[in-house]
């Protein structure tokens, strides 16, 4: 299998389109902008994640204590709480 590296850090991925859209994180460009404050990223993910600020989603669960995330990060964080 074939993989395709980043020429700036270690990233790595079999496929191609991956990598390209990995690259912009690497420049100046960030064509994903935040239709309510305005914010803008690199990448289209994180802006569906920052989405979560103003629409007050919360999709990620606790399931010790039912404390509810808007990201991941936050629940991993937690949950080293318990």
């Amino acid at each position: 299998m074939r993989l395709y590296c980043c020429s700036n850090c270690s990233y790595t991925t079999p496929y191609k389109g991956n990598v390209k859209a990995h690259i912009i994180i690497h420049s100046d460009v960030r064509p994903f902008v935040c239709n309510v404050c305005h914010k803008s990223f690199t990448q289209k993910i994180a802006l569906q994640n920052h989405f979560r600020v103003h629409s007050g989603e919360r999709p990620y669960k606790c399931d010790i204590c039912g404390k509810t995330f808007s990201q991941n990060a936050g629940l991993y964080q937690h949950k080293r709480t318990h």
